[in-house]
């Protein structure tokens, strides 16, 4: 019961502001639906099968590509808002309760998660004004099962329009042990699927026992072109250092060897986090 509007018949005094309070209350109602119909908008808490009716529609080591399909949404909060539904004017006020909860999840969609995980918004929830029809831009998304979503956590998904400008995430989520959602606001034309940043680490390559490192210029440490160097061991593992030092300098443009020391050495020998570009079709002429 609202504790609010209770009050006591024995004092006369009191200022019982029933319709004020209703008001208030009914409100708070009305917010409280929108905010438990939301996380639907995202596929929260709605069963797999519905969104794949067949795991073969998903087999192992596979991505498929897909749009939200608002109508579906739209359809879903329906049936949720049916129980209780005795008259035409219900209908038209669950309508406006699913648009707003519809605009309410587009523009609070990365806090939603975190509330769901009991945890504060890291920023301000954004009020939906009542009545206001959302029209919704296209939001598509993609559904990975793959030992990439198991064995690598923490990868990192940007999706991309066709214009290369960074769409926002709505929602990325493991779904099962290897399966991973994810969700964006537009058109995907491509993502990137990225290791963690912080994965630095020290490694070379190894063809058939010979072991090279990709060459990193001197000057901003980047490597630029696909040029590399061999790496000469001594026996047990161990790099011979004087040898692989006057490769470098001979790959570098013949400088001199004594500008090769351990920290030079050290750079050559970082290898980055591993970036990979997925494309929708077929990957444009030109794109490297």
């Amino acid at each position: 019961m609202y504790d609010s509007i209770i009050t006591d018949p024995n004092n006369e005094n009191e200022d019982l502001g029933f319709e004020k309070d209703l008001q208030s209350y009914t409100k708070g109602i009305f917010d409280r639906i929108i905010e438990g119909l939301a996380p639907y908008v995202l596929l929260y808490d709605i069963p797999f099968c519905y969104l794949l009716p067949g795991e073969a529609l998903l087999p192992p080591n596979s991505l498929r590509f897909f749009y939200l399909d608002f109508d579906w949404v739209l359809s879903f909060l329906d049936g949720a808002l049916s129980p209780g539904r005795t008259a035409d004017i219900d209908v038209k006020h669950d309508k406006v309760l699913a648009y707003n909860a519809f605009a309410y999840a587009m523009q609070n969609a990365e806090k939603i998660r975190r509330i769901l995980q009991g945890k504060e918004p890291l920023n301000p929830i954004t009020k939906v004004n009542s009545g206001n029809e959302f029209k919704p831009k296209i939001c598509t998304g993609f559904l990975i099962r793959s030992p990439l979503v198991t064995g690598w956590r923490g990868l990192e998904f940007k999706a991309y329009d066709e214009k290369k400008e960074e769409l926002r995430a709505l929602r990325i989520e493991t779904l099962a042990e290897d399966v991973l959602l994810a969700i964006f606001f537009g058109e995907i034309n491509h993502f990137t699927l990225s290791e963690p940043p912080e994965g630095l680490y020290y490694g070379v390559e190894n063809s058939k026992g010979e072991l090279s490192a990709g060459l990193r210029n001197l000057e901003d440490g980047k490597q630029d072109g696909e040029e590399s160097f061999n790496i000469i061991q001594r026996e047990n593992r161990v790099i011979n250092f004087a040898a692989t030092a006057q490769n470098i300098a001979e790959m570098s443009g013949n400088i001199d060897i004594e500008k090769i020391n351990s920290a030079i050495m050290a750079l050559q020998l970082t290898r980055t986090a591993k970036t990979l570009d997925v494309y929708v079709s077929t990957k444009p002429k030109g794109e490297t």
